[in-house]
């Protein structure tokens, strides 16, 4: 391999947005950062903030955001059209930065 460095690993970066604003200042702007991106080339999605409302009656509810997007459980809370379209909008983001990243999710 002379001086080159074995590729073992592929990488998947996830900005997980856990709140409204969200700072990756870090990942986007330090010299480590970029050197590691430089090097390794990681795919990067972004996963939105969700709202607490939703976030927290899905997990009390134990129930996922497809089936709140699609209507497929009994929480009340979780009936409201706001929600619903709330979570079919972050539902289609998600998989659309899945998407983005298929080739190194299934080689």
């Amino acid at each position: 391999m002379g001086g080159t460095i074995a590729r073992r690993a592929e990488y998947l970066i996830v900005e997980n947005s856990i709140s409204d604003a969200t700072d990756f200042r870090y990942w986007r702007e330090s010299e480590e950062a970029l050197e590691f991106q430089k090097m390794f080339s990681p795919g990067i999605i972004r996963m939105d903030y969700r709202l607490p409302e939703l976030e927290n009656a899905a997990r009390n509810h134990g129930v996922t955001l497809g089936e709140i997007a699609q209507r497929k459980n009994e929480a009340p809370e979780l009936q409201k059209a706001s929600l619903v379209m709330r979570a079919q909008s972050y539902r289609r983001r998600m998989f659309a930065e899945f998407n983005r990243v298929k080739n190194l999710l299934l080689p």
